[in-house]
């Protein structure tokens, strides 16, 4: 597993001109999250990047952020079949201007 450690992290995988990288990621934010609930930082997996949208070079594997969005709304329907803790962390997507995102989660009966 692959953690992130803040923006040195983010050098060796960056593949166009950054001139100023975040001081945190998702794996930093979730860190945080978690803290209350006692969960150790190395207990905590890679994030799942369900919406991540890259365009990746199939020759070569390089990835690169794009601007093309799903048309319609995207979302999906997950059911957790025993207890679980779940945290949550969204990017801002700034490649297009930021939007906002809603999150339901709703308890079983």
């Amino acid at each position: 597993m692959l953690e992130a450690q803040g923006p040195e992290a983010l050098k060796p995988y960056a593949h166009r001109n950054i001139t100023k990288l975040p001081d945190h990621g998702c794996w930093e934010n979730l860190t945080e999250a978690l803290k209350p609930y006692d969960v150790a930082a190395e207990d905590i997996p890679s994030p799942f990047n369900i919406f991540m949208t890259l365009e990746i070079d199939g020759k070569t594997g390089e990835m690169k952020d794009t601007t093309i969005r799903p048309k319609e709304t995207a979302h999906v329907d997950m059911v957790a079949e025993m207890d679980c803790l779940i945290a949550i962390s969204a990017c801002p997507d700034m490649q297009v201007g930021g939007k906002d995102i809603d999150i339901l989660v709703f308890e079983a009966d």
